[in-house]
């Protein structure tokens, strides 16, 4: 149970180290992550469901990241 634990906390810290480069280097990530909190923060649930599928095919793949 403490080894799954610790892989979870490991894969926790690994994704979000990737997310923050991601961000950093990534020019439109920027404005894309800011969108998407700030419809969080708002809990604004259909325009967030609206951001999602704006992504087309991908939203699927979005929603899950």
């Amino acid at each position: 149970m403490k080894q799954i634990l610790i892989k979870c906390i490991y894969l926790l810290v690994a994704i979000s180290f990737f997310t923050t480069i991601f961000y950093f280097v990534q020019a439109g990530a920027n404005s894309i992550m800011i969108d998407s909190i700030t419809y969080l923060r708002n809990a604004d649930v259909e325009g967030f469901r609206d951001y999602l599928l704006s992504f087309g095919p991908y939203a699927a793949i979005v929603s899950v990241c």
